[in-house]
């Protein structure tokens, strides 16, 4: 286990050091410590051993800072974000920063005058593992029985007989016999044990490019074939001709002439003092109907009815695909054209195709039928 000393000085963009003799409210600048390119607080100590890990350290009363960083709590190409802050100054943030160095040791018993001594291997983690190559040029052992040490970096290649995975990735050998020998191909290194034809691949270090690496019988991996989810089709949305959408505000709605669906709504009665003149109208029955396909875009929306009003009209459900938005009552004493009501702040929450209905349901305590008279109708998007 070693730890790795990070130190520096807390200064302002004047290079004044900011510690609690110099600051304007006598308080120590904030050294946090983060994994790199992210906000997961990473643990430091704040001595070389010993104590309990912290994610956060402050200056000295000069400005200084110390931190170390454990190799049993990080592999040594682990990177880390370092913000210095302060009540009356603008944090500062260092990204990708490395602080612990990439080494490859075994435990001292594999220096030891005889190499049929030695019974265990003990690499750094997450390194390139150049020792062990030294220790392999000693050729056969028959002693070695354990591997310690490894991450989950690692991975074996092939297993062979007496050889098993532990549960922190580390390998435990058993009775390995033969010559042992290291394959490195570009990023790729590989201990082999056995020699000859029997040689089995034990670990290989993170799988890079280059040549593959030897092995007298490769394991066959079986690939899985994955089906991709099909999702729901969403609703109609308009695009133009390069893809992107149209995001409709205005629409304008044709009584006379625009196709749409209707129960009992097909009488036109022409008025010379009608802005489109004259209506289309319903047969008074309660429950008649009339509906269009309409796209909308997200947003909020006003409703606009241009209507004759009458003393046997009803009153205008107006719906969106059967959910009310509200009502418009189109009785009145005497007849009156071109009468423009609304219904004000309508949201859609997703753009799509929606119908459009008006439905007599109801009707005015002093109205003596449910009649519709449209003679124009508009949708506007105010948002």
């Amino acid at each position: 286990m070693s730890r790795f000393k990070f130190q520096g000085t807390y200064k302002d963009g004047n290079g004044r050091v900011v510690g609690s003799s110099t600051t304007a409210d006598s308080t120590e600048g904030t050294i946090s410590v983060y994994l790199a390119g992210t906000t997961t607080a990473a643990s430091v100590y704040a001595a070389e051993s010993g104590g309990t890990a912290v994610n956060s350290v402050e200056t000295d009363e000069y400005g200084h800072f110390y931190f170390w960083v454990d190799d049993t709590d990080y592999a040594v190409n682990q990177t880390f974000k370092i913000v210095l802050s302060h009540s009356n100054f603008e944090s500062k943030t260092y990204d990708d920063v490395r602080i612990m160095v990439a080494t490859a040791s075994v435990s001292d018993t594999a220096y030891a005058a005889s190499w049929d001594a030695v019974t265990t291997i003990s690499p750094s983690k997450n390194t390139v593992y150049d020792k062990i190559e030294t220790l392999a040029t000693k050729g056969a052992n028959s002693n070695i029985t354990s591997l310690t040490g490894l991450t989950t970096a690692l991975s074996v290649a092939q297993g062979g007989t007496g050889v098993k995975t532990l549960a922190d990735g580390g390998l435990v050998i058993g009775n390995v016999t033969g010559a042992v020998e290291v394959v490195t191909a570009g990023a790729t290194t590989t201990i082999l044990v056995g020699g000859g034809a029997s040689t089995k691949p034990v670990w290989t270090t993170a799988t890079g490019s280059g040549a593959p690496v030897r092995a007298t019988s490769p394991t066959l991996v079986t690939p899985t074939l994955v089906t991709p989810a099909l999702g729901t089709p969403s609703a109609l949305v308009l695009t133009n001709a390069t893809g992107s959408p149209i995001n409709p505000w205005l629409i304008d709605i044709d009584v006379f002439t625009t196709p749409g669906a209707s129960t009992n709504w097909d009488t036109t009665n022409a008025q010379s003092d009608s802005i489109y003149c004259g209506n289309l109208a319903s047969d008074t029955t309660q429950n008649d109907e009339i509906s269009w396909p309409v796209v909308l875009s997200v947003g909020t929306w006003t409703f606009s009815l241009m209507h004759t009003t009458t003393t046997v009209s009803g009153i205008y459900s107006v719906q969106f695909d059967t959910v009310e938005k509200g009502t418009i009552d189109g009785y009145s004493g005497s007849t009156v054209r071109n009468v423009v009501s609304t219904i004000t702040s309508i949201a859609v929450a997703a753009s799509g195709k929606v119908t459009l209905k008006l439905k007599m349901a109801t009707k005015h305590a002093s109205s003596s039928a449910y009649g519709g008279y449209l003679q124009h109708v508009r949708l506007i998007r105010t948002a």
